[in-house]
């Protein structure tokens, strides 16, 4: 299932693609993004100083840049973690199952598996 975008994300993607420069509808469809946000976002990363803005064009700053940079060490570790907790939960999962299961008895066996089971011990044994 997957989730929304956090701030962090879009501004991480919105940057990305204004990195060699990019005007406002470049930006607004490679980040997917709505007329709206593309503004309410833009505005942001004006405001921040990651992005700068020259005759209709974006481009992102040095400290854009840095921040991209560190986004891209931070998701790596995020899906590195995701990746080992899901593991773990797996067998966990497998363990409360087998957990949940009936142990399996000598008695519980059906007699004549008993019987041959035991007929085949006495042949190993006679021989």
């Amino acid at each position: 299932m997957a989730r929304n975008r956090s701030e962090r994300d879009i501004f991480a993607d919105m940057v990305r693609v204004a990195k060699e420069g990019a005007k406002k509808t470049h930006i607004m469809y490679k980040a997917n993004l709505s007329y709206q946000l593309l503004h309410k976002y833009l505005d942001k990363l004006l405001e921040l100083g990651l992005l700068e803005s020259r005759s209709n064009m974006f481009r992102a700053t040095k400290m854009g840049v840095r921040f991209l940079d560190s986004y891209d060490t931070y998701a790596k570790v995020e899906r590195e973690l995701a990746s080992a907790i899901n593991s773990k939960r797996a067998e966990l999962d497998r363990i409360l199952e087998e957990a949940e299961r009936p142990p399996v008895s000598r008695q519980a066996q059906p007699e004549n598996l008993q019987e041959r089971s035991n007929g085949a011990v006495r042949a190993q044994k006679t021989r």
